[in-house]
């Protein structure tokens, strides 16, 4: 099957500020999210499609190979040089990519919290 290109995927043009990336991510994945639609297994494909397609154009280093490769290309360089260091192209920790984006949501919170809780706190001495 082949792939579609992934500034299609986010709705966006080739020369799209990394804030309109995030942005068009960011709502596509809310739509899409599996927990949005339980049932519904086109979305979580494209949910699939949408994190994929913003893990690689939200790297600039990634989305300078995949402008000038392709996908092709792209999966040629980055999925060799990768998929042993990263237990098969995921990430370090060996996670899939959409997991990622939910545990950054759900560790994020108590990390702002603690932050500040010790800013407020007043330093002995």
């Amino acid at each position: 099957m082949a792939k579609r290109d992934y500034y299609d995927v986010l709705g966006l043009t080739r020369g799209a500020s990394t804030q309109e990336i995030k942005r068009a991510y960011r709502k596509l994945a809310r739509k899409y999210h599996p927990d949005v639609n339980p049932a519904d297994k086109t979305a979580e494909g494209k949910f699939k499609e949408v994190t994929a397609a913003y893990e690689v154009l939200s790297d600039q280093e990634k989305r300078r190979r995949y402008d000038q490769f392709g996908h092709e290309g792209y999966a040629q360089t980055a999925g060799g040089a990768q998929a042993g260091a990263g237990g098969g192209g995921h990430s370090a920790w060996g996670e899939r990519p959409d997991r990622r984006w939910l545990r950054a949501g759900r560790n994020s919170a108590p990390r702002l919290k603690l932050s500040s809780v010790l800013r407020s706190t007043p330093t002995p001495g």
